[in-house]
């Protein structure tokens, strides 16, 4: 079983040639302005065409899912969808959150069973 921190090791393997990545980076809730939160790993696509696009993962570790880890999971990764990057992060400050992933999927391991 791997902890976050060799999930989102992984995760930036395979994402490090197509994706310039940052972690831990802060944005502004897209409702509730005064919301600072944290998202696990912001992904800008390296492709000039798609650079204003911002797409962010919430990264967990491996676990045996449930619905309320689930659940929590989801509801924390849509608290960042069109979240604005927050000035912090001054190459990307202002981009908007396009799409949030969880990883690893809990249906991962679906296709084995």
């Amino acid at each position: 079983m791997r902890n976050e921190t060799e999930v989102r090791a992984y995760l930036r393997q395979q994402l490090d040639k197509d994706f310039e990545l940052h972690e831990e980076v802060c944005v502004r809730h897209s409702l509730f302005k005064r919301r600072r939160l944290r998202l696990d790993l912001l992904a800008i696509p390296m492709d000039p065409r798609l650079s204003d696009i911002a797409l962010a993962f919430e990264t967990k570790p491996d676990r045996e899912w449930d619905i309320p880890l689930w659940s929590e999971a989801l509801k924390q990764a849509s608290d960042y969808v069109l979240a604005t990057v927050e000035p912090d992060l001054k190459a990307h400050a202002g981009k908007r959150v396009m799409a949030v992933f969880v990883y690893p999927s809990p249906l991962e391991g679906l296709a084995d069973a």
